[in-house]
């Protein structure tokens, strides 16, 4: 029958159906990312990636969700930042999406900037080297020091009790690591327990 002519409890049940349907899907995606990356099956596309069109689109995305969840969302571009960079632009979008949902669903007041500056360091064989960095800041939750030893490895949440409370596959942060690697980067975090967090 015609969705309108729904009453508000199979509203309800068709909301929670649908809620379902896509928690479903992130795992089954996140386990086919995960099996891909172990498999060494996981293909590098470099490409131009344009810097404002990676804004429009992660703005379009999470833009709403502030607005819904009265949670602020700051972009800020260095000057320094190029207009275009070679990146796999859709492992990038990846990595930025999942950072950002995290950010917002630990996040209940305050806001969450997303930056995008250039930055100096070393990693592994390359040291000295010029960086673009581009980082999700929140004032959520935070993240203990006990936790932060774990928090990019396979199936690792918060403590049970958070878990519960937020959900999720645990799977998210590992493959944001994974795929940083393998793009050519590395990703950290700077976190303390009920002072929110950064993952650059």
């Amino acid at each position: 029958g015609r969705t309108d002519a729904l009453g508000e409890p199979q509203r309800e049940q068709a909301r929670i159906i649908l809620y379902c349907s896509q928690t479903l899907n992130g795992l089954i995606d996140d386990i086919l990312d995960l099996a891909k990356v172990e498999a060494g099956k996981m293909t590098v596309d470099l490409a131009a990636c344009s810097t404002a069109a990676l804004i429009r689109e992660l703005e379009g995305e999470f833009g709403e969700l502030a607005d819904r969840s009265g949670v602020t969302l700051r972009i800020e571009v260095d000057s320094g930042f190029p207009e275009a960079f070679e990146s796999d632009c859709g492992r990038l979008r990846q990595i930025l999406r999942n950072l950002l949902a995290n950010a917002f669903k630990f996040t209940h007041t305050g806001g969450v900037l997303l930056r995008f500056r250039c930055a100096t360091g070393s990693a592994g064989d390359k040291p000295d080297q010029a960086w673009l960095s581009i980082s999700v800041q929140d004032t959520g939750i935070g993240i203990s020091a006990a936790a932060q030893a774990h928090i990019f490895d396979e199936f690792v949440q918060l403590d049970a009790g958070e878990s519960r409370r937020y959900e999720g596959t645990g799977l998210g942060l590992a493959i944001c690591r994974k795929l940083a690697t393998i793009i050519g980067g590395r990703i950290v975090l700077e976190s303390r327990e009920n002072q929110g967090s950064t993952f650059t």
